[in-house]
């Protein structure tokens, strides 16, 4: 069994920069884990975001844009559904590592890509029948979103879809919670994220209060499901982080130690890397023999701090 994260949601939410902070957390506590970049458009270069896979190895959006003559949409889309078509490069190149490290797909920013259309659907369904591959949908939204009752009740739509069409276990959260009026301890005391809360405070604006009638509509949706919260994450500190990787493990019935890592409580671990006394030295056991095979893909990654 594999096991892995979506890391889904909009332009500029924070997906790569969760992507390398998760990757350098676990590398700390020695839980082998890899970056796989499904972001066609994504030409980071920074040395701490060293991707295992790459979908531009494949494709790329730019080229696709002069081949095809579309703008960057219609070329994500098309990205995306080649990479469908093309999923054996992938099931390929991630088989040497399957059960044997812990995998952060960092995916393009296009919401109806995760929305409304099925390729992304259909490569997730590809990856877990081929990989026994258990993934959680992580689902990023910058959280100066919760400040706008308009944006709020929106980021919970474009969330409930997301859930519905994938069909995986998810976790939506809000990111970059440093840079936000509002402060962790407040978001879990607000009444804001109340469905009533919300249509109630965007029936209040001017400019919605005209479509009261949709809005309770969309509202109703909302509480009828009932499923869509949000985890507040600064991804840059340890502690948040930690308590954000803890509930996607539980949702995807992941065990600390079943790759080798420590199996310390994560939270202890974080305030342990915010000391700086963190260096664990995991008793030796019997899947020592996999990891063993792992080192040669492992190794050229640890010298550039993605692996801790």
């Amino acid at each position: 069994m594999s096991f892995g994260q979506l890391i889904i949601g909009p332009p500029g939410s924070g997906k790569t920069t969760y992507c390398t902070c998760a990757a350098h957390f676990f590398g700390k506590m020695n839980r082998p884990a890899v970056i796989i970049n499904l972001d066609s458009a994504n030409d980071n270069v920074d040395a701490q975001y060293k991707p295992f896979a790459d979908i531009r190895d494949l494709v790329k959006m730019e080229d696709v844009m002069d081949e095809h003559d579309l703008g960057p949409n219609g070329a994500m889309v098309h990205c995306l559904e080649h990479l469908e078509q093309n999923l054996t490069w992938l099931v390929d190149k991630l088989k040497p590592l399957a059960g044997k490290a812990y995998f952060l797909f960092d995916m393009p920013g296009q919401t109806e890509l995760y929305v409304v259309h099925h390729s992304l659907r259909r490569v997730v369904d590809g990856l877990v029948k081929a990989l026994s591959m258990n993934l959680c949908a992580v689902h990023l939204v910058d959280s100066s979103q919760c400040l706008d009752p308009c944006k709020l009740v929106s980021a919970a739509t474009t969330a409930l879809c997301g859930m519905l069409n994938l069909e995986a276990p998810a976790v939506n959260v809000l990111s970059k919670m440093d840079i936000c009026d509002v402060t962790e301890e407040e978001l879990d005391d607000s009444p804001r994220f109340h469905v009533e809360n919300m249509i109630a405070q965007l029936n209040s604006t001017e400019v919605f209060a005209a479509f009261k009638r949709y809005n309770t509509a969309i509202g109703d949706i909302l509480a009828d499901f009932d499923y869509v919260s949000f985890l507040p994450l600064c991804a840059m500190d340890h502690t948040s982080l930690a308590k954000t990787i803890q509930v996607i493990d539980y949702k995807l019935g992941y065990v600390p130690g079943v790759l080798g890592e420590t199996s310390d409580d994560l939270l202890t671990v974080a305030s342990k890397m915010s000391d700086e006394l963190y260096n664990p030295q995991p008793d030796k056991d019997p899947i020592e023999t996999h990891m063993e095979g792992l080192k040669e893909v492992i190794n050229p990654w640890r010298g550039m701090g993605v692996m801790g």
